[in-house]
């Protein structure tokens, strides 16, 4: 999960028409996918955090097609990792 961003375009534009169908940012996101891509993913959605932060969800993040999960062997290793990762995506 991470922010939906409000799209550039209507940060510019103001159309009333198009608004009323995008009030969710992570709504938007998921669409603008599905339009641009012929393969996405069965995870892809959206939700809010707090009532307030609209997330766009999907099901692989980018790196784990880079991590090498099998020379991760022992629990302290693993403990390493996560910490690891987690400060990657809070970055």
């Amino acid at each position: 999960m991470k922010p939906a961003t409000q799209s550039a375009v209507t940060s510019v534009l103001h159309n009333p028409d198009v608004d009323q169908y995008f009030k969710h940012d992570g709504l938007r996101t998921v669409l603008c996918a599905y339009a641009m891509h012929a393969v996405t993913s069965k995870w892809l959605g959206y939700s809010t955090l707090n009532g307030q932060i609209p997330l766009f969800v999907d099901e692989v993040a980018t790196h784990s097609k880079d991590l090498e999960w099998d020379d991760i062997n022992d629990f302290e290793e693993v403990c390493q990792t996560a910490e690891y990762l987690g400060k990657a995506m809070g970055l």
